[in-house]
């Protein structure tokens, strides 16, 4: 670029000028201007940064200005020599110590300090934000004279992935459209935001992106290839953040990383390896001094770095982010932005859905929806110009102004559409996809009995975290035992007339009892994690080996609690049944328990809900046992088909003393009691399975 052409600068409508290059360089280095400045070039308005670094990418004889030569040849020497620049930092006039440009990031990511703390850059205190800003930009003017080294660093940061969607269009119910012809081209280590109003569309298309939910019509292509038809190839390459943080909150952030570094890397089998990844990832996240913090202690913003970091652990080349600083106080927000900006800088194409239009200045490009059409496809501080709004935050208000189908029009034959869509499409044909770009091996996924030792040993983690949870559960059995021994303390079984009526009473309610236990153990058990579990099964979860773990580790305490159950009221009473097959009939009672709880848990969408239908399913378990009344017609039948505790019942009839068998002659043979209630396990099983693989539609 031409250092004496003259041009024309704009701030806030207002113009000034014309200047020469070498004078707006000039300004900022002395305050007078800032980098979101705008400057009148090729027929349209550009930032200042954009423009020096176009000009630092084309011209790299043009004399420099005093500050930004002097942190060239300062940057340089340390360059060639190895050497490390350190700054004097300060904050309201008192001094913090010399740093390193990387230990001043370090802290600015565990939010120590502030983007308005000061630093001693070329002879004068500067606020970081325009110490990395000018810094940055130094740096680009010396790239060609340090490109070897260069080389070798960027040979360490991953690209990023070329995503474009071609008339994407998504329709429901069969006729209504809830996406529209939607064009976009999103370059690799490029960081995009979705915006829109409510009901735009905007999580509709980033469903679409990452093959959440298909988009019924139009093309989406990932470097290339088809994604919907290569998805598989991707699973590792790409990252999705939801909105709901997908956590256990019970462990710390150390723990949550490790498992799921251990479930998710199949290529990485060392414990050192994994120690050293999941210890990177907590760097980039800024989470190192909670490493050792349980996640229900930290902050909204802590809590998104770290389902950040869940994801970052397989260094995906894309990462999508759901409405990720939804709920975040504006300041959380802000350092979450510019988190997702230093992504996108080191190698990755970031996508992120959100409302807040305060901070997308740090997007390269943002897309406004309205109505499930594309209003806007550009950089974000062209916004206020297009829409003809003074104020960004104005955007959505104008919106109303015209229809979606107008907007969408307005937007085809506007520049932007031509520079960012359509010389991008016409590009990427011409020269074909990028080979380094091209996808990756399929990764093969940890085997299902690796996944199953794996996800047992979170699962208990978890629940073993949880102290008051731990209490509540086992309680319950010693409670309800001393109740059932204080009715029955005195009762002598075999002596008095209504003994034997009484023995099975009293097994009656040790069998309601047992599904209790397994039912209200495990009916939050899936639901509660749901998001965390939709996302595991998006990159390779095995179902078989997820429902195992949840049985595995609620077994063992239905096993505890049965026994206490059974254990404390035999001290209480006179009670002296066959106690082997007692125990074995209320285990098989309290797992059936258990798996109805898992159904309920994996049919619902929230725990309410879940803890809601509990009592629905238990009430019948009392009503058809045949207990209270003799069952006969319809409602023996339905017992028979339908109710645990009616062969529960029957089954432990058996371990009864002679007379009361006598009394209370049990329907069927021990064998066949436990055969059928072998089979309601396998079928509640067998419905589990399916329901979550029903709702893998969602993920």
């Amino acid at each position: 670029m031409d250092p004496d052409v003259k041009y024309m600068l704009r701030w806030r409508g207002r113009q000034s000028g014309p200047f020469t290059l070498p004078q707006i360089e000039r300004k900022l280095a002395e305050n007078e201007i800032g980098m979101l400045h705008e400057v009148f070039s090729d027929g349209q308005w550009v930032s200042i940064q954009q423009v020096l670094l176009q000009k630092s990418q084309t011209s790299f004889e043009t004399p420099l200005s005093t500050p930004l030569a002097e942190a060239r040849n300062q940057t340089i020497q340390a360059e060639t020599a190895d050497e490390v620049e350190l700054f004097d930092l300060r904050w309201h006039g008192k001094g913090l110590g010399r740093m390193r440009p990387d230990e001043i990031e370090l802290l600015l990511d565990r939010q120590e300090i502030g983007m308005l703390h000061e630093v001693f850059w070329n002879g004068r205190w500067i606020t970081l934000n325009d110490f990395f800003v000018r810094r940055n930009l130094a740096l680009a003017k010396f790239q060609a004279v340090s490109a070897p080294r260069k080389e070798r660093k960027a040979q360490a940061v991953k690209q990023g992935g070329r995503m474009v969607l071609e008339n994407v269009g998504r329709t429901v119910s069969g006729k209504l459209k809830i996406l529209q012809e939607i064009n976009l081209v999103i370059e690799p280590n490029e960081f995009v935001a979705l915006l829109g109003p409510s009901g735009s569309g905007k999580s509709t298309l980033m469903n679409a992106m990452t093959g959440r939910q298909l988009a019924t019509e139009g093309m989406i292509r990932l470097n290339g290839d088809d994604f919907y038809k290569n998805a598989w190839k991707y699973r590792e390459q790409i990252g999705l953040v939801p909105q709901k943080d997908i956590v256990h909150l019970p462990l710390t952030v150390l723990q949550e990383l490790t498992y799921a570094a251990r479930l998710r890397l199949s290529t990485l089998k060392s414990s050192f390896e994994i120690e050293e990844r999941v210890n990177t990832v907590i760097e980039q996240i800024g989470l190192h001094e909670r490493r050792q913090t349980k996640n229900l202690s930290l902050s909204g913003g802590q809590l998104k770095r770290v389902s950040l970091g869940v994801e970052m652990l397989s260094n995906p080349q894309l990462l999508f982010l759901d409405e990720a600083t939804s709920g975040l106080d504006a300041g959380i927000e802000a350092r979450m932005m510019s988190l997702f900006r230093k992504l996108a800088d080191d190698g990755r194409t970031v996508v992120c859905v959100t409302h807040n239009l305060e901070n997308v200045c740090l997007c390269n490009l943002v897309a406004v929806l309205v109505g499930g059409r594309l209003a806007f496809y550009g950089p974000p501080l062209e916004l206020p110009a297009y829409f003809k709004v003074e104020k960004m935050s104005q955007v959505y208000d104008c919106l109303s102004v015209q229809t979606p189908e107008a907007w969408a029009n307005q937007f085809k034959t506007s520049v932007y559409h031509e520079k960012y869509i359509s010389g991008r499409l016409h590009s990427g044909q011409t020269h074909g996809a990028n080979e380094h770009l091209r996808a990756p091996v399929k990764a093969k996924s940890n085997g299902m009995l690796h996944q199953f030792f794996i996800l047992t040993q979170r699962y208990l983690a978890v629940v073993l975290k949880d102290y008051k949870n731990i209490i509540l559960l086992l309680v319950q059995a010693p409670i309800i035992a001393a109740l059932i021994g204080l009715v029955f303390h005195s009762e002598d079984f075999e002596k008095l007339p209504n003994g034997p009526m009484n023995q099975k009473m009293l097994s009656f309610l040790l069998v309601v009892s047992s599904i209790w236990f397994g039912c209200i153990n495990s009916a939050r058990e899936i639901v509660k994690e749901l998001p965390l579990y939709l996302r595991e099964r998006a990159i390779g979860l095995n179902l078989v080996s997820y429902l195992a773990s949840k049985v595995a580790v609620l077994s063992l305490f239905c096993f505890i609690q049965c026994a206490a159950l059974l254990s404390i009221t035999l001290l209480l009473t006179k009670f002296h049944p066959i106690i082997w097959m007692q125990t074995g009939c209320l285990l098989l009672t309290a797992f059936g328990g258990m798996l109805m709880g898992l159904l309920i848990s994996s049919l619902v969408k929230n725990e309410d809900k879940a803890i809601a239908i509990v009592p629905i399913l238990l009430i019948p378990q009392v009503v058809f046992a045949g207990a209270i009344l003799k069952l006969t017609g319809a409602a023996e039948l339905i017992a028979k088909w339908t109710v645990v505790s009616f062969w529960s019942l029957d089954a432990m009839v058996h371990s009864l003393s002679a007379s009361a068998r006598q009394v209370n002659a049990p329907l069927y043979r021990l064998r066949v009691d436990l055969g059928i209630m072998g089979l309601f396990l396998l079928v509640l099983t067998i419905l589990t399975a399916l329901a979550l693989i029903r709702k893998d539609s969602q993920k």
